[in-house]
């Protein structure tokens, strides 16, 4: 085996494993933890806060064992390496988001658990998947790169270290010794080339483990592209369910009306297969945003061989999107993926600017932007030290007395102004301007307007599609040791920021394009309200 070779494994393939008994649920478990441990500690990923025990997940991994031997798994996903973002809540674990002020960056044994699980967590477990670790986030998800972090540590993209992933010989790997896994990491690292990249944000951590295999599936949240961005970046799949699909209970609100639980796997086909089992603790008394009404599908994909599997579907390309911006690489694939849906049935059109409005389009980066911050400094209100957060314990002694400042209002600077990071400080101030008497008509009123007028644009248009198609990010992930050019940044918004606006799924997945290197962009669908199975099932196709 070369040395730039590691496993991608979908959920397909580990569920023939198991059953057939090529490998047994041990022995992925514990690949997976040692992929985990090694990318930590020789590649400094920076991709978990936290790793399970090897004790913890044996004790799983057995126990599942037991009930494949018997016939009985929980689900297809019994005894599936998976892993939790940061601001989803694990009963045995710290609920930290990313933050100092809920104890992010000091020892574990030094903040407490949180003491319940977040509805979507739960529903994992109870499918019997085994979480190899919690992943490091930007702060309460406020971020693109993955540099908003209390350690001050980056998350880095997995594929710096390697250009080539195959799936040969799958159980061979998957019983190499931990030894051995720590020689093929120091290995790639001795012939990467340049330096690391970032793995996007939010879900920087998320993303970057299932990119560098040391969990099959990952949880993550996606506010204004935070799932899909690091998707793309990592060469991955990530969806943001429609807003309400998936329970909020116990994850970490940053800004409400935009949140959304997201899920991060290798293929389409493993999205579609997890989605079920993420949303069977749905409960309505804990998320009144959660839609439990069954939605019918608006298209399904033919089981007739004779026939292109993608025939009946209608796929929008909104003018709008195509922004001065673009670079021509991004163009290509994006008119080589509308090509290949063609090839494949669909029928795929351009959308006038008249239906989706370009001016409109790039008014709602400030529309989000306003609209966040305000929920934001709103949401994050709360913890001051002393309902919420860790406190500045020594501001007693430190306060002056003939300070224009009372004591408390001194202790909650002291516990905001060391637990806060710099941006989440910036949107807290920019939040709490939009909602002043001054602004709250001129600034909050308007984002809310616009949010209303680009939600029904996008609606509109696809009342005549399924789908619409525009590229995921604009340009390749940067360098972390350079500086960032913030034009990209926004420009990357763009294409993730309207589908969160308007509350409707949007699945980024890579485009495979034979004899390509490097960077491949990756494209994103967009489909109607509570409609994911068709975006799942017409970007499967293209797989």
């Amino acid at each position: 085996m070369g040395p730039n070779r590691l496993p991608k494994i979908t959920l397909r393939q580990y569920e023939n494993l198991i059953s057939s008994q090529a490998v047994s649920v041990s022995e992925v478990a514990s690949f997976c933890r040692s992929l985990a441990v090694a990318g930590e500690d020789i590649w400094n990923l920076n991709a978990f806060v936290s790793i399970a025990t090897h004790d913890q997940i044996e004790e799983q991994a057995q126990k599942s064992q037991e009930r494949w031997n018997s016939g009985k798994p929980l689900s297809p996903l019994d005894g599936l390496p998976v892993s939790i973002k940061s601001n989803l809540a694990l009963a045995t674990k710290p609920l930290t988001a990313g933050s100092a002020i809920l104890g992010g960056g000091r020892a574990m044994h030094e903040t407490p658990p949180v003491g319940y699980t977040a509805d979507a967590v739960r529903s994992i477990q109870k499918s019997g998947a085994i979480i190899v670790g919690i992943t490091q986030m930007d702060e309460f998800g406020m971020g693109s790169l993955g540099t908003n972090v209390v350690s001050g540590n980056p998350t880095k993209n997995p594929l710096s270290f390697f250009s080539e992933r195959t799936t040969e010989d799958i159980t061979s790997l998957l019983r190499l010794s931990f030894e051995e896994i720590c020689s093929i990491h120091h290995q790639l690292a001795s012939v990467s080339l340049g330096d690391p990249v970032s793995a996007g944000g939010s879900s920087c951590g998320s993303a970057a483990s299932v990119a560098h295999g040391s969990s099959l599936m990952s949880l993550g949240s996606d506010t204004g592209g935070s799932v899909r961005l690091p998707a793309a970046w990592c060469g991955i799949v990530g969806i943001r369910p429609t807003y309400g699909k998936i329970s909020r209970h116990g994850l970490v609100s940053y800004a409400s009306s935009f949140d959304t639980v997201g899920i991060l796997a290798n293929s389409s086909d493993c999205v579609e297969r997890v989605i079920p089992h993420v949303i069977q603790c749905n409960d309505p008394s804990r998320d009144s945003t959660i839609t439990t009404t069954q939605i019918q599908s608006s298209w399904q994909r033919s089981d007739d061989n004779s026939v292109k599997p993608l025939t009946g579907l209608r796929v929008g390309i909104p003018e709008a999107f195509s922004v001065a911006e673009c670079p021509a690489n991004v163009q290509e694939a994006w008119s080589y993926s509308a090509n290949q849906l063609a090839d494949k049935g669909a029928t795929v059109e351009v959308i006038p600017e008249s239906i989706v409005n370009a001016e409109t389009l790039q008014r709602s980066l400030a529309s989000y932007f306003i609209l966040v911050s305000a929920e934001a400094s709103s949401n994050l209100a709360r913890y001051d030290g002393f309902r919420y957060g860790v406190d500045a314990a020594d501001s007693v002694n430190d306060w002056d007395k003939n300070s224009v400042f009372s004591l408390l209002e001194y202790q909650y600077a002291r516990a905001r102004t060391a637990g806060f990071g710099s941006e989440v400080i910036r949107r807290i101030l920019c939040g709490t301007a939009a909602l002043s008497a001054d602004r709250f008509h001129t600034h909050y009123q308007g984002a809310a307007r616009l949010r209303a007028e680009l939600t029904q644009q996008l609606r509109s248009a696809l009342r005549d599609y399924h789908a619409l198609l525009v590229p995921t990010v604009l340009f390749p992930p940067p360098s972390l040791s350079t500086e960032v050019d913030p034009v990209e940044v926004f420009a990357n918004d763009i294409m993730t920021i309207p589908s969160s606006l308007a509350g409707l799924p949007a699945l980024s997945f890579p485009l495979r394009k034979d004899g390509t290197t490097g960077f491949n962009p990756s494209m994103q669908l967009i489909g109607r309200p509570f409609d994911e199975n068709v975006i799942l099932q017409a970007a499967a196709a293209l797989e």
